[in-house]
C-alpha cells in the first residue's frame, strides 16, 4: 500500500495539532480547587460564618454534668491484705455491690424521695468497680448540677445502708442474743419438766391426753430455742476467731462531687461541623461564580469584533498556543 507523501510543513502542522489535541483534554482553569483558591476570601468568609453559626447552635444543646462518688469495700489497712485471698474477695464483693446498684429498684425509689420532680433532670445512673481495686465508682449524669450531685450522694448512702442491713451483727450483739436465748431455754425446760410430772400424776383419761398434748407443744418450743441458741453461739465463735484487721464493711471514701461536663465537646462538635459546611458552601459558590465570569469577559470581546488580548484569552487557549510553539520549535530544529 502506498502511503501519501506530505511535505515538511504539512507534517509539522499535523503533528502539532495532534499534540495540542492530546495535551488540552484537561482544562486547568476548570479545576474546582484552583477556582476555590482564586476566591479564597469568599471561602474564608463563609468558613468563618459557618464556624460562628455552629458555635451559636451549640448553645441550644443542654449541657450534661457528671457527678461522682466513691466507696470502698473492706479495710484499707495493711493487716487486712496479709490475709490470703482478701484482696481478691474484696474486689469480687465490690463488683457485686456495683451490680446491685444497676439491677436494684431501691436506687430509683431513693432518688424519687430525695429529688422529687428534679429526678427527671437525670440522664443516667451507673456504678462500676475500678479495676484491680476494691473501690466502687458511682456516676450520675444529668442537666442539673445540683440534682446530679445530690443523686450521686443519695445512691452512695443508700448502698451503704443496704450493706449495713445485710451485714452480720457484731460479736457483742450476738453474745447478748445468746444469753437471752439461753434464759428462754432454761425457762422452757422447766415448763417441760412440769408437764412431764403432770402426765405422770394424771389419772383421768381426759387429763392425761391434755397433759401429753401440752407436753408435745412445750417440747417443740424447747427444741426451737435450743437450735437458735446453738446458731447464735456458732456465729459468735466465728466472729471471735476471725483474724484481726479483716473487715467487710462498705463506706464512702469520696463524697459526691462534679467531675466535668460535655460543654467543650459540644462546642467542638458543632463548631467543626459548621466550619466544614462553610468550606463546602464556599467551594460550591466559588465554582458557580468562576466559569460565569470567564464566559462574560470572552463574550464582550467577541461582540466588539476585537482580538482578545493575551490576558483576556482563556487559560486553555493560552496553554494550547504555548504547546504549539514548543512543538514547532522542536520539529524545526530537527
Amino acid at each position: 500500500m502506498d502511503w501519501p507523501r506530505i511535505g515538511r510543513s504539512e507534517f509539522v502542522v499535523v503533528h502539532t495539532r495532534g499534540l495540542v489535541s492530546e495535551s488540552t483534554q484537561f482544562d486547568p482553569a476548570s479545576d474546582p480547587l484552583r477556582v476555590m483558591r482564586s476566591r479564597w476570601l469568599l471561602c474564608l468568609v463563609l468558613a468563618v460564618v459557618g464556624l460562628c453559626a455552629g458555635i451559636a447552635a451549640s448553645s441550644l444543646h443542654e449541657t450534661e454534668t457528671t457527678a461522682e462518688a466513691r466507696l470502698a469495700v473492706g479495710s484499707q489497712s495493711l493487716d487486712a491484705y496479709r490475709v490470703a485471698g482478701y484482696a481478691v474477695a474484696s474486689e469480687a464483693l465490690a463488683a457485686n455491690y456495683a451490680r446491685f446498684v444497676q439491677d436494684s429498684s431501691s436506687s430509683t425509689d431513693v432518688l424519687e424521695d430525695v429529688l422529687g420532680e428534679s429526678v427527671f433532670a437525670l440522664t443516667s445512673v451507673t456504678a462500676s468497680p475500678i479495676p484491680d481495686s476494691n473501690v466502687i465508682r458511682v456516676e450520675v449524669t444529668g442537666t442539673s448540677p445540683e440534682a446530679v450531685t445530690a443523686a450521686a450522694g443519695a445512691v452512695a448512702d443508700n448502698l451503704v445502708a443496704q450493706a449495713i442491713a445485710d451485714e452480720a451483727p457484731s460479736a457483742n450483739n450476738l453474745l447478748v442474743a445468746h444469753q437471752q436465748l439461753a434464759a428462754k431455754v432454761a425457762a422452757q425446760q422447766e415448763d417441760v419438766n412440769e408437764l412431764k410430772a403432770r402426765v405422770g400424776t394424771a389419772t383421768a383419761p381426759g387429763d392425761v391426753a391434755d397433759a401429753r398434748r401440752l407436753l408435745t407443744q412445750a417440747s417443740a418450743r424447747l427444741a426451737s430455742l435450743q437450735l437458735r441458741t446453738s446458731v447464735a453461739g456458732l456465729k459468735y465463735q466465728q466472729l471471735e476467731t476471725r483474724p484481726a484487721g479483716v473487715e467487710t464493711d462498705l463506706r464512702v471514701i469520696q463524697p459526691a462531687a462534679i467531675t466535668g461536663d460535655d460543654r467543650r465537646r459540644t462546642i467542638e462538635l458543632y463548631g467543626g461541623t459548621g466550619l466544614l459546611l462553610g468550606l463546602a458552601l464556599g467551594l460550591i459558590v466559588a465554582n458557580l461564580l468562576g466559569p460565569k465570569r470567564q464566559r462574560r469577559r470572552s463574550g464582550r470581546v467577541a461582540g466588539r469584533g476585537e482580538t482578545p488580548a493575551p490576558g483576556d484569552r482563556p487559560a486553555g487557549d493560552r496553554a494550547k498556543d504555548r504547546t504549539s510553539a514548543r512543538t514547532a520549535s522542536r520539529v524545526g530544529g530537527s
